[in-house]
């Protein structure tokens, strides 16, 4: 088992980002959790994040707001094997 983790780029509301894994797992990639990094952002509305496509190698994160097109930082972490 592998665990790894990190902080992404600011990634704007209406757009996403792919992450590269630092290490490809070798056989497969079992899940993926996200958590917002608010900072010293005081902005209101709804925040959300979540992966899709996650694969050995890579992984689609999005950002979701209400209200606003701002930017986060989202922290992540993959378990895989």
């Amino acid at each position: 088992m592998l665990k790894q983790w990190g902080l992404s780029n600011d990634i704007r509301t209406t757009t996403g980002t792919t992450i590269s894994l630092p290490i490809s797992f070798l056989n497969s990639a079992y899940i993926g959790l996200v958590t917002i990094c608010r900072g010293n952002s005081l902005s209101q509305g709804v925040l959300s994040s979540y992966i899709s496509n996650l694969t050995t190698t890579n992984f689609y994160l999005y950002f979701d707001k209400t209200g606003d097109n701002t930017t986060n930082k989202i922290y992540w972490f993959v378990i895989g094997k």
